[in-house]
């Protein structure tokens, strides 16, 4: 084994997988650091992520080119997310506002280019662990500056509060505290999973690492993500090792007994407040969908189609709006039927995935201690898929490039890594399938190939 972790037979990184590697670093590193909106000459032109992502893609596309379809992981949500893009491409042409619905379409095939970015990359443990320490690396320094902001002074429309609650709800760099909480769950999902791929001082640091995700979580007094954690945290805990369920129970019986998060969740069932009121919201995106069933308003022309319907704009709290508080409505209120349905089936499977990768039967050439150790990280990252996708359910999740980009980071680390434990438990590698050969082709002939490498290396014992 060499000092890097790798098989001494691994072949080194080529110039095209440095390049790839170093544009998703700076995507893992900069989006949640990059301003919500970038201004040219003082026209709005984009969020810092939206303007990351494509510079990915073009950095990343001569390594997925030249690594080629029979070595590019399946994400297992190619089929339907193809049919949401068809439809939704189809919808451009009917879309109120053509450019908004172009701009948004990219948007997604962005998503999904970055989660083939990730898969293919991550295959090599190396680059595994490199971007994972990142993930790891820069949310903990946005929770760090989370954590900082009861201490200072922000303008009025800055602070996040609740009535008769907390005082100050954290939000670190996002736009608000549910967005920002949203980064939280996949944010700790990885660090678990470094935790649980490391030994010695670097199992400490990831779990610390994790611990500090978690209490940022609990400061954002967010309750969809709580109860979408501890629903993400059971799965993974079940899959990995069903007695880890205790600790799951015990951590949230814990979190119940403190005053401040037992009273925000108590608002829930007592009634009224934003609870209540997404109610509200939910029924003005039905009646968007029932005005547009077939083929949707257009991505990213909810709010604009909202208004020109009903003649107002839903309110939250008293204030607008942009969506309509659960991804899922919003997006078949903009895509149809169809390409909604698509989309709810493209979160399932990926959730699903993860299940699949981590109940792969043994039998394989790998130690049980090395498959086991790969299922448990496969475990974590499905903790944080299964806690963004549910969650979504009442928040607009995936309509914010900021934390959205970080779900299909975590769904290609979990093909990369699942697809790392197919071929230790001896099973055949699922490739990118015909969608994969028709945007990275056939592959060169005589290009080197990315080894599959378990996890191997650790920070010292």
């Amino acid at each position: 084994m060499t000092a890097t972790g790798s098989p001494s037979g691994a072949e080194p990184r080529s110039t095209v997988e440095k390049l790839a590697l170093a544009a998703l670093l700076a995507v893992v590193v900069l989006v949640p650091f990059t301003p919500v909106d970038m201004h040219l000459a003082g026209l709005r032109i984009a969020d810092g992520g939206t303007i990351l992502l494509p510079l990915c893609a073009l950095a990343s596309y001569p390594f997925l080119r030249r690594l080629g379809v029979e070595r590019l992981p399946s994400l297992a949500i190619e089929s339907p997310m193809a049919v949401f893009m068809l439809v939704s491409l189809v919808g451009i042409v009917f879309a109120q506002t053509r450019v908004t619905a172009a701009l948004a379409w990219v948007r997604y095939a962005l998503y999904f280019d970055l989660a083939f970015v990730v898969a293919a990359l991550t295959r090599r443990g190396a680059n595994r662990r490199v971007v994972m320490w990142a993930f790891a690396g820069s949310a903990s320094l946005a929770a760090l500056l989370a954590l900082l902001q009861p201490l200072r002074s922000a303008a009025p429309d800055r602070v996040f509060a609740v009535a008769g609650g907390p005082a100050v709800r954290v939000f670190s760099t996002f736009v608000n505290p549910n967005f920002y909480s949203e980064y939280l769950v996949l944010a700790f999902a990885a660090c678990i999973a470094m935790a649980m791929a490391e030994r010695g001082r670097g199992r400490v640091v990831a779990g610390a690492a994790a611990l500090l995700q978690f209490v940022a979580l609990m400061l954002t007094y967010t309750r969809g993500s709580w109860l979408a954690l501890v629903l993400g945290t059971a799965v993974g805990a079940a899959l990995s090792d069903p007695r880890w369920l205790w600790a799951v129970g015990g951590v949230a019986a814990g979190a119940l007994a403190v005053p401040a998060l037992r009273d925000r969740l108590s608002g829930l069932v007592a009634g009224g407040g934003s609870a209540g009121q997404r109610l509200t919201v939910w029924a003005h995106a039905f009646d968007l969908i029932r005005a547009f069933p077939v083929i949707g308003v257009g991505l990213g022309g909810y709010l604009n189609a909202l208004v020109r319907l009903t003649g107002r704009v839903a309110s939250d709290s008293g204030g607008d709006i942009l969506g309509a508080h659960d991804s899922y409505l919003q997006l078949t209120a903009e895509a149809g039927l169809l390409g909604g349905l698509a989309f709810v089936w493209t979160a399932v499977a990926a959730c699903a995935a993860g299940v699949r990768y981590t109940l792969a039967p043994g039998g394989g050439p790998a130690t049980a201690e090395t498959v086991a150790q790969a299922r448990h990280v496969n475990a974590a990252l499905t903790v944080g898929v299964i806690a963004f996708a549910v969650n979504a359910l009442v928040s607009n999740s995936f309509q914010h490039p900021q934390a959205a980009a970080f779900f299909w980071v975590v769904v290609g680390l979990q093909a990369g890594n699942g697809e790392v434990l197919r071929r230790l438990s001896g099973l055949r590698p699922v490739t990118g399938g015909p969608l994969g050969r028709i945007l990275f082709g056939p592959g060169a002939a005589q290009s080197s190939l990315l080894e599959l490498e378990p996890w191997q290396t650790t920070l010292g014992a």
